[in-house]
């Protein structure tokens, strides 16, 4: 996947700043359960109460498919 950092289309994805999270398949359990609550229903729910952008649906489905990977 190759992300825009430029795009400026209508609807577009407003990245401002990436995060990326490096965690242990077999460490850190809490960690995995927060990102778990992240990429999920409920914690993507909440984000535009704080006003954040919701991740688009190809990265949430690479998320949950890495940390169901794990251990």
């Amino acid at each position: 996947m190759t992300l825009d950092y430029t795009g400026r289309r209508r609807g577009a994805y407003p990245i401002v700043l990436i995060t990326y999270e490096i965690v242990c398949a077999r460490g850190a359990p809490l960690t995995r359960s927060f990102l778990r609550y992240a990429a999920g229903n409920a914690g993507q729910s909440y984000l535009s109460l704080l006003g954040y952008a919701p991740m688009p649906q190809e990265v949430i489905a690479r998320v949950r498919a890495r940390l169901a990977a794990m251990v």
